[in-house]
């Protein structure tokens, strides 16, 4: 029985039929520095975009396009509006990564404990982790 439910599991899996959670971005790029009039345009152009999407997983996509272009102020911005704005959490916990490492906002890791604490509460167990780490951290400065 376990075969079989294994290898029915399996064909949805090949057949992308499972849903598919965006994966978390993984290469840093070089920072790009933007004025802010760049940054202004960029987030009105996403939030046009992402407003005819109405799709939080479409709009966090085009955020990881802004944030892969080194822009890190203006991912940040937007992906807070993708956070709050639609609770996505792939969206909130790429923003609290950006505040742990100063990525675009200043490094704040209270804010950025408070971020994963939010997708945590949601039910996301890798963001309890990243909010405890982080937490023992701070206490051992």
């Amino acid at each position: 029985m376990r075969r079989v439910v294994l290898s029915i599991l399996v064909g949805f899996a090949l057949a992308g039929c499972l849903p598919k959670t965006p994966s978390p971005i993984t290469i840093k790029p070089a920072p790009a520095p933007a004025s802010k009039q760049e940054i202004k345009i960029k987030i009105e152009s996403f939030y046009a975009q992402c407003s005819q999407q109405n799709d939080a997983a479409k709009c966090k996509g085009l955020v990881d396009e802004i944030y892969k272009s080194g822009d890190f102020k203006s991912a940040a911005i937007a992906y807070d509006m993708v956070c709050y704005g639609f609770q996505y959490i792939p969206a909130c916990k790429q923003l609290a990564d950006m505040f742990a490492h100063g990525d675009g906002v200043p490094k704040d890791a209270d804010t950025a404990i408070s971020i994963y604490q939010i997708a945590c509460n949601n039910g996301d167990n890798n963001s309890c982790d990243l909010a405890r780490n982080l937490r023992v951290q701070n206490q051992n400065r």
